[in-house]
């Protein structure tokens, strides 16, 4: 009994169909017709390996540079952070919360209200070049943020 009522509900919306397009559903007749190579260009990608370094074309993943990941060359230096940012009462957790979901645990943080405005410094150890500024442009993304400069030294 359920399947007769879905069937005649089919038959009444294509009946209905039927009456408001007597011409049959639309057809791409409109469209023009693309030759069989025009089509094939359209797909196929380039094959340019010349813009690589051979050196990673060679490389195995783990030999890869990422910008990501700490190297030997970086134990060696620190990210130095200096934020100012409007002094209120969340700022330094959503500041060092985004070192936190990224595993960075900075070495010092000093931080001093001035009026309306918190002055921050953070010193992270081994941060990569790449990273730090990555770090530097989430915290400008931060309403409560108004400035953030990001320089790196040696030990």
């Amino acid at each position: 009994m359920h399947s007769r009522i879905v069937y005649s509900q089919n038959i009444s919306i294509a009946a209905h169909f039927a009456k408001q397009n007597p011409a049959g559903p639309p057809t791409m007749s409109h469209l023009p017709a693309l030759p069989v190579t025009a089509m094939n260009q359209a797909v196929s990608l380039p094959t340019r390996t010349a813009a690589l370094p051979a050196s990673l074309l060679d490389a195995g993943p783990g030999e890869r540079p990422d910008g990501w990941t700490r190297r030997p060359a970086d134990a060696a230096r620190q990210a130095h952070f200096a934020i100012r940012a409007e002094a209120d009462a969340d700022v330094l957790c959503k500041l060092l919360n985004l070192f936190a979901l990224q595993g960075w645990l900075p070495a010092e943080v000093h931080a001093v209200q001035a009026g309306e405005w918190l002055q921050v410094a953070l010193r992270v150890p081994g941060m990569p070049e790449r990273r730090g500024e990555v770090m530097a442009e989430r915290m400008r993304s931060l309403v409560s943020v108004a400035t953030v400069e990001l320089a790196f030294s040696s030990f």
